[in-house]
């Protein structure tokens, strides 16, 4: 182990290197074409800035990594008003197609109401014309057996007409041939009051 001392931003490091390590560390410097020194102060140097690059990214990555946090979170607040203006316009959807449907049920019910009782009517109505229809299929019948009555009746009257009138006949064919006298005029009347009589 060799100890080696280097100045470095005007301090001195004190480096110590196995035996192997520095002969490295020579041919290296050899083939940068300088000094051991200036190659190790390289080194040193180039591992400070290679910190300030490190904490540089570091820096950045954070900074990224809280611009990455708030577009995030802002996508999410986004994301959450739109859901939300989603939801309230589909709630509001469902609850113009629910009134629309108690409308279009109210016109449904309001509409079969209507209907039933226009076929009440006409029900009542044909009903009434069956009744009266009926009615007068019965006084029909009524006034042809009536009729039927009365020319039974006016058939025999004339028939007790006919008969009357050819007794009437007969009789008054007899009393001209038996009544040659009217001396006779008595038992002639007598004779037609018994022809009648028949």
């Amino acid at each position: 182990m060799q100890v080696v001392r280097v100045l470095c931003d005007m301090d001195q490091i004190t480096l110590r290197l196995a035996e192997d390590v520095l002969a490295s560390v020579e041919e290296e410097a050899e083939e940068s074409d300088t000094t051991r020194t200036e190659y190790l102060r390289d080194v040193v140097e180039s591992r400070n800035e290679g910190k300030k690059i490190r904490d540089s990214y570091e820096e950045q990555l954070d900074s990224l990594r809280r611009e990455h946090e708030q577009k995030v979170n802002e996508l999410e607040s986004q994301h959450e008003q739109k859901l939300s203006e989603l939801k309230a316009e589909h709630e509001q959807e469902v609850n113009r197609l629910e009134e629309k449907v108690r409308e279009l049920q109210a016109e449904h019910e309001q509409k079969v109401n209507e209907l039933e009782t226009e076929h009440e009517q006409e029900v009542s109505e044909l009903r009434d014309r069956i009744d009266a229809l009926r009615e007068d299929r019965e006084e029909k019948i009524r006034l042809e057996a009536r009729v039927d009555q009365l020319e039974r009746d006016l058939k025999r009257v004339r028939e007790e007409r006919d008969s009357a009138k050819a007794r009437y006949n007969e009789a008054q064919g007899k009393l001209k041939v038996r009544n040659s006298s009217d001396g006779q005029d008595d038992d002639s009347r007598g004779f037609l009051a018994r022809l009648l009589g028949r």
